[in-house]
């Protein structure tokens, strides 16, 4: 029996370690947390200074139960999961659940995964950090604590199923003010007025801006104004009143903290935060490369800049051997973290420099081997040599009119040959990065030859709307949460359908917007940027031991409470949407017009006494198939669906019909003499994205289809074969099987949809037969039970 036990967070991390450590070590995953606060109920005792009522997951008693009786055998346990404050928390937990079977815990940090960093980190074991745990504690009985206290709130004041977070929220009014700032923009007219021109008819032209008008910024806010400027500067002489040459270096940027590399994941490959952390965090866990499990990426929780010097000097010879000495930089470069930065761990880059995304992409998915040269490319670059550019500044006269000319030159690539930095859009419509082109040689006291003066009108712009980069951006920098939370911050965002995401900006819904103004009316003490980011230092402050937790939730927790017991007397009831003129035609009541995931509709203002409700359409000529009222042409986006369609709805007798051809109504469904074979019930003819298919009247009790000729007949299909391999997943043990998406071959486990693990498809994997798939799933209970 292994004399030591490792526990880590993840399988696929305990596999990598486990390759690392001797036959004396056994390593075992704890899935993430064991334990927390209880799903249901607050699960803090206030009265007894916030102490948290903890208990073991559900879905996890099995890995607790197997991991207390390893402890028991083991000499000694040694706690490896995350290096951060949520890992210090998860190894807490453990250490709780486990002192009872065996005292001997210690705990270890790895901050890569490879044989040398796990090797040196067992050589240097601590005990728990309780302030890292105490901080981690306070935040998640301080999220509990608003969450539980103001979605009761909001589902009172405005309706059931609402929530409230302490950073969420703050998140949304920073969504919100944007969304306000731009609808309420004034766009003000100006004027820029070019001018072209050349040393002699010979010489190519040239572009000079008007800057200055008697020795003042120039401001035009006239076409008037501008024309009369353009006459005028027509009649003068324009002379080269100065030349200024430089040579200007750009530096490249910092290695990626957590924040940046998700903002430069968002920019340069469209993936969403959580999608980039889950990314990051399989490079981070390990890859089987070369046949061996590999840690490709640093711990990808960080907000720090800094880089051990020994990787430094490995990049800098690989910049000299790839690249030539040119781009090797006379010492390496050093970026200093940003104020309030922890700096507890390196900045995210490779841990292998041999290992290039070339050498490794046959063996990652492509959505890894995309994070991986972004990690890889910017961290190299990081160390490289600055680009070099010649600049050139041209001042020019014309009477009182002063003129600008600039002109810029790549000199030398430098780190640019391997990587440019993304960026944001700072206005509406902006996409264009502008480009200084290069200027003919031009001298002092030279005459210039102005061939046109062009104005050209403008509008300011209005500010852009968030994107996931540039919220993520404004959360960093107004100091609001931690980057390893941004992730969930914006998913229930979106899953709160508090934001719509379109043409990748976020945009707040209409219930956003209520939830936004409610919260921020009755707690402005609470929903506000600098309050958030001011508890973010008090975290920090229990983190470095410098601040008792329980005080700080008390300091918290007394104004909050009374603030919620006034809110909840005092606070008015939010009717969502606009009340119409429209009668009801169920009940008589007015209509009122409110949004809802499925589009615009109208609704009874007597819910819910009367249930009246029909999707705003477009009134028509078309008589009603039942009742012969006109029938009203809506865009209706059915469950399941992404894309709207058209359909008819009678607001009369709440008939529904399908826009047929020629824009005439036909039935949704069509009764036939075919009967469900599983439920007995007559099956009818409908029209789905794929055509005509027959599906039971039973719906939605009962969900059998089946296909159709053309004569409408059912036509049966010949059962889905699927091949089982040689393969076991690793999570469940179930046998995996193959499937196919986006035009590549994979393994998923037979267990789906209860367990949805998926692998590489690899020269190992065998074909060992083929049935239908509900079958595979008997087959292997029966090689279960066998095994039992």
């Amino acid at each position: 029996m292994a004399k030591h036990l490792v526990i880590v967070e993840s399988p696929a991390k305990a596999k990598t370690i486990n390759t690392y450590l001797g036959s004396d070590y056994i390593v075992k995953a704890s899935m993430g947390h064991v334990r927390d606060l209880p799903k249901s109920g607050l699960g803090v005792e206030i009265e007894k200074q916030f102490e948290p009522q903890y208990e073991v997951l559900k879905e996890k008693s099995t890995v607790v139960r197997e991991l207390r009786s390893l402890a028991k055998s083991a000499d000694r346990i040694i706690l490896s999961t995350d290096p951060d404050r949520e890992g210090e928390a998860i190894a807490f937990h453990l250490e709780s659940l486990l002192r009872p079977s065996n005292r001997n815990i210690e705990r270890v940090e790895f901050h890569e995964i490879n044989k040398n960093a796990i090797l040196q980190a067992m050589k240097h074991p601590r005990r728990i950090d309780y302030r890292l745990v105490d901080s981690q504690q306070a935040r998640r009985i301080l999220d509990r604590l608003v969450g539980y206290k103001l979605s009761p709130f909001l589902s009172r004041k405005i309706k059931h199923g609402l929530s409230a977070g302490r950073v969420q929220s703050v998140a949304l009014l920073l969504i919100v003010q944007r969304a306000d700032e731009i609808e309420n923009f004034k766009p003000e007219e100006y004027w820029e007025i070019k001018a072209q021109v050349h040393t002699d008819p010979q010489a190519p032209l040239f572009t000079c801006a008007l800057e200055k008008i008697d020795g003042k910024k120039a401001k035009v806010g006239k076409g008037d104004l501008a024309a009369a400027i353009v006459a005028e500067a027509n009649e003068q002489t324009f002379v080269v009143q100065k030349v200024e040459r430089a040579e200007k270096k750009r530096y490249p940027a910092p290695p990626f903290t957590t924040s940046t590399l998700q903002q430069e994941a968002a920019r340069k490959l469209r993936f969403d935060v959580a999608k980039t952390m889950r990314v990051a965090q399989q490079l981070y866990e390990g890859i089987s490369v070369e046949g061996k499990p590999v840690g490709l990426i640093t711990y990808m929780r960080t907000d720090s800049t800094r880089v051990a010097p020994e990787m430094q000097q490995k990049a800098l010879k690989k910049i000299e051997e790839w690249y030539g000495p040119r781009y090797r930089p006379a010492r390496a470069n050093s970026y200093k973290s940003k104020g309030g930065a922890q700096d507890a761990h390196e900045a995210i880059r490779p841990t292998h420099l041999e290992l290039t995304p070339d050498r490794v992409k046959s063996q990652l998915t492509a959505e890894q081997h995309r994070v991986y040269k972004l990690i890889y490319e910017r961290f190299l670059a990081s160390q490289m040599a600055p680009a070099v550019y010649d600049t050139v500044s041209v001042s020019i006269q014309s009477g009182r009119f002063g003129w600008k000319a600039n002109g810029r030159t790549l000199k030398f690539d430098g780190f640019l040959k391997l990587y440019e930095e993304g960026r944001d859009s700072k206005h509406a419509g902006d996409d264009k990065v502008d480009e200084e082109p290069m200027l003919p040689p031009v001298e002092e006291g030279q005459k210039l030859i102005c061939e046109k003066i062009t104005p050209s009108q403008h509008f300011t712009k209005p500010p852009a709307y968030f994107t996931e980069a540039s919220l993520v951006k404004e959360l960093e920098k107004r100091g609001i949460g931690r980057p390893s939370t941004y992730a969930s911050i914006i998913s229930v965002l979106k899953a709160r359908e508090y934001v719509v995401v379109e043409n990748k900006f976020f945009h707040p819904t209409e219930i956003g917007k209520v939830v936004c103004q409610t919260l921020v009316g009755n707690f402005p003490a609470l929903i506000n940027v600098e309050f958030t980011a001011d508890m973010e230092k008090q975290l920090d402050q229990v983190a470095e031991g410098d601040r008792d937790w329980r005080g700080m939730l008390q300091a918290f927790y007394d104004p909050f409470a009374q603030t919620l017991e006034g809110a909840m007397k005092t606070a008015e009831k939010v009717v969502l949407g606009e009340e119409t003129v429209l009668p009801c035609p169920a009940c008589g009541q007015k209509l009122w017009k409110r949004t809802t995931k499925y589009g615009l509709v109208y609704a009874c203002g007597g819910y819910p006494s009367c249930k009246f409700i029909v999707p705003v359409g477009g009134e028509t000529q078309v008589p009603c198939l039942s009742c012969s009222k006109p029938l009203y042409l809506c865009d209706v986006t059915p469950k399941g669906r992404k894309k709207a369609v058209k359909q008819y709805h009678c607001y009369q007798c709440r008939a529904k019909f399908g826009y047929g051809k020629g824009g005439q109504p036909e039935p949704l469904a069509v009764e036939t003499e075919h009967v469900c074979e599983k439920c007995s019930q007559p099956m009818v003819l409908r029209k789905g994205r794929y055509g005509e298919f027959l599906a039971c009247s039973g719906y939605p009790k009962c969900k059998h289809i089946m296909k159709v000729d053309k004569q409408g007949n059912p036509v049966e299909s010949a059962p889905k074969l699927v091949q089982v391999t040689n393969q076991c997943c690793a999570k469940c043990g179930s046998v995996m099987v193959a499937r196919e998406g986006k035009g590549e071959k994979f393994l998923g486990c037979s267990g789906y949809p209860r367990c949805r693990s998926t692998a590489k498809w690899s020269e190992t994997v065998q074909v060992i037969d083929e049935l239908e798939f509900a079958e595979v799933k008997k087959r292997y209970k029966q090689v279960k039970k066998k095994k039992k």
